[in-house]
């Protein structure tokens, strides 16, 4: 069984140039998201000057104000904002933090995805129940007589699989309507 189970394992590892095509795909998703990240922080740090910009003017002209209620209206504003300052303050401080290299956050993942037998061949049971868990989204069917039954497999490694066999989705260049003969058919008229 445990080398049925390995040979199925070696089965839908993904070949060297398929792992590629994921983690460039990967890559070039990530980095969109780096940069939309890059430019969400840079909009909160302008927005964090253009507040501290505006509590300034209202404290100029709250020297310059001689009216009790004029005074009071700036005071409550300069509240308004200081409140909006500290928000973008605590988008920056505690928001979601955007690793900044690629390769070590997801050298890991990348590893496995190539070579999940290394992790099988462990000699932790934690280890190997990791690889279940990761490479198969049900438990394995086991019959006795049959082997293996049709496994669930996780996304990266289906998604692989269809790469390795040509399953991409797409309409074949022939379209999806039956071909036709360009001879004429002869039909009878009784």
């Amino acid at each position: 069984m445990e080398g049925q189970f390995e040979q199925l394992l070696h089965e839908i590892t993904p070949t060297p140039d398929v792992v590629y095509l994921i983690r460039s795909i990967t890559k070039q998703v990530w980095q969109e998201h780096h940069d939309s990240f890059e430019i969400q922080h840079r909009a909160i740090e302008r927005e964090l000057k253009d507040t501290d910009k505006k509590i300034e003017q209202f404290l100029d002209r709250i020297v310059e104000a001689d009216n009790a209620s004029l005074i009071k209206a700036y005071e409550s504003k300069i509240t308004k904002l200081e409140n909006e300052k500290a928000v973008l303050s605590e988008k920056l401080t505690f928001g979601e933090e955007m690793p900044t290299d690629f390769e070590s956050n997801f050298q890991t993942v990348f590893d496995f995805i190539e070579k999940p037998q290394k992790l099988w061949g462990s000699e932790d049971i934690e280890d190997k129940r990791l690889v279940l868990k990761l490479v198969f989204t049900r438990p394995l069917q086991y019959r006795r007589n049959e082997g293996f039954q049709t496994a669930a497999i996780s996304l990266p490694f289906a998604l692989s699989r269809d790469l390795m066999m040509g399953k991409s989705g797409m309409v074949e260049h022939s379209g999806v309507e039956p071909l036709t003969s360009c001879m004429p058919c002869k039909r009878s008229t009784n």
